[in-house]
């Protein structure tokens, strides 16, 4: 099994990103960074190693919508009403 070092902010975004390399089943989840795209990109290359950033691109209402259909739950904790209305 190739082992893989997943970026981690503790949010619906690095969640979702979990779930999609676990759901892989071909890679361990050996560290979680908190680090940029960027720059976690160029030491993974001096590394040896391949970035994969699985939600590259997605933008922030499809991986709500995707984050919810697969049965994730997450309290929203904005104070401000324009964001309560995003999936209508």
């Amino acid at each position: 099994m190739e082992r893989a070092y997943l970026n981690w902010s503790g949010g619906k975004d690095a969640t979702l990103a979990l779930y999609h390399t676990i759901k892989k089943g071909i890679l361990s989840v050996e560290a979680l960074f908190t680090v940029l795209r960027k720059y976690r990109k160029k030491k993974c290359n001096e590394a040896g190693m391949t970035a994969l950033f699985p939600l590259w691109g997605m933008s922030s209402r499809d991986t709500l919508t995707e984050f919810i259909q697969v049965g994730f739950k997450a309290n929203n904790t904005s104070e401000h009403d324009h964001q309560k209305d995003i999936l209508k």
